[in-house]
């Protein structure tokens, strides 16, 4: 039976990954030139190439959303949790498209990663930027969590977006 890896890094891998900018808080705006979609976030697990995983079930028993757009060369998601596991950390990555057949692991050309921690109450939100790459058109959410899990193990809470916003 073939394993699904989850795109959990470590804090290293975050550290090093210099090219994605992470603002906290979920307080900025998803982009300056009017040019956003809101995309619902739903309990689908999706691979690099937006195409979804069948078969995986989720824990998810919230909601959640964002608000990508883009201003200038830098692509951003605002992205939005509520009722989701409380007290947790999860991670966050916006995926541009179409991706030219590389990975989507934090850090990688055309990908921003960010970290949401939810309350008491299992609400949480992130700002989560990225260089636009080269060709892209698009860009799509993955939420991902608990962090901390082994890396040879799905965690089992995840949300992707239903449709890939334009850029």
């Amino acid at each position: 039976m073939r394993q699904l890896t989850p795109f959990v890094a470590s804090a290293a891998t975050l550290m090093a990954a210099a090219s994605v900018t992470v603002l906290g808080g979920g307080s900025g705006t998803a982009a300056a030139d009017g040019n956003s979609s809101v995309v619902p976030l739903s309990s689908i697990l999706r691979g690099c190439d937006w195409q979804i995983k069948p078969w995986v079930p989720s824990q998810t028993t919230g909601t959640g959303f964002a608000v990508v757009g883009r201003a200038g060369n830098t692509v951003t998601a605002d992205v939005h949790m509520s009722s989701i596991i409380p007290d947790i950390w999860y991670g966050v990555r916006l995926v541009e498209v179409p991706r030219p057949g590389i990975g989507c692991g934090a850090g990688g050309p055309g990908v921003g990663f960010g970290q949401l921690y939810t309350d008491d109450a299992g609400n949480g939100s992130v700002v989560v930027q990225a260089p636009v790459m080269q060709g892209a058109t698009g860009a799509w959410v993955s939420v991902e969590g608990p962090l901390g899990y082994s890396a040879k193990q799905l965690a089992g809470d995840f949300r992707t977006s239903d449709f890939v916003a334009s850029i």
